[in-house]
């Protein structure tokens, strides 16, 4: 399993207490390739995303986790996930393929993720990592937050926020995400109008008459249920539409 999200939000650097003081607070293939629409660039939306790496020597634990933050359109993208946890090393680093958050399993032949948690806290301290285990009470491990496996995916958003310092992660939950009815040239239509563009440079841009541009958006509006442009514009954005 691998593959490539993007990447949109800056990352503030945990250090140790910052862990310590949380820890008291407290289809297909899930990685797919980007939108297969080239024409519709991703912008950076009220809810900041963060790339993700997973690692857990256990197969099914690790496909039922990565395609958990795809299913619920989590705000952790999911990079790459591995089950040999040298692999996840060599990625986090590599610039190319390094994410923002690293989730691991702690007990893991070879190297395990209190090794792993080490080495990136030494060689790439602004990677975020947070441990999962079937028994977290028994892992002390200073500056390493730990999570039952079982936690929920809004669970672990929320610990990655408070290691962020991102507030909009930390009042993210969970919702299944939305199946777009749009056509593609609605859906381009309402991109083109969300960046800014006139009816008219719509038009030229898709070779389209002008009544064609405004014939796509009332047919956007009514699949949507709403009742203007803007309206089915932020319902685009909200979904990750566009």
């Amino acid at each position: 399993m691998h593959s490539m999200t993007q990447e949109t939000a800056p990352l503030s650097t945990p250090d140790g207490a910052d862990a310590d003081n949380t820890r008291e607070q407290l289809a297909e293939s899930p990685v797919a390739a980007g939108s297969a629409i080239p024409w519709s660039p991703r912008r950076p939306l009220p809810l900041n995303h963060y790339s993700l790496g997973i690692v857990d020597n256990d197969p099914l634990v690790l496909d039922l986790l990565a395609r958990s933050f795809g299913t619920l359109n989590a705000p952790l993208h999911v990079r790459w996930a591995f089950t040999d946890p040298q692999q996840a090393w060599l990625a986090c680093d590599d610039k190319s393929t390094r994410p923002q958050v690293v989730l691991t399993d702690i007990e893991m032949p070879g190297m395990n993720g209190r090794e792993l948690f080490h080495r990136l806290r030494a060689r790439h301290p602004n990677v975020v990592v947070i441990g999962i285990s079937a028994f977290p009470d028994s892992v002390e491990e200073p500056g390493l937050v730990v999570l039952p496996k079982e936690s929920r995916i809004e669970e672990i958003v929320h610990l990655a926020g408070m290691l962020l310092h991102d507030e909009s992660l930390i009042r993210w939950y969970e919702q299944p995400a939305r199946t777009n009815p749009l056509s593609p040239s609605e859906l381009q239509t309402l991109d083109h109008y969300a960046q800014g563009k006139t009816t008219l440079c719509i038009a030229h841009t898709m070779h389209v008459s002008e009544s064609s541009v405004k014939t796509f958006v009332k047919r956007a509006c009514k699949k949507l249920g709403v009742h203007s442009r803007t309206e089915a514009i932020v319902m685009c954005v909200r979904n990750n539409w566009i």
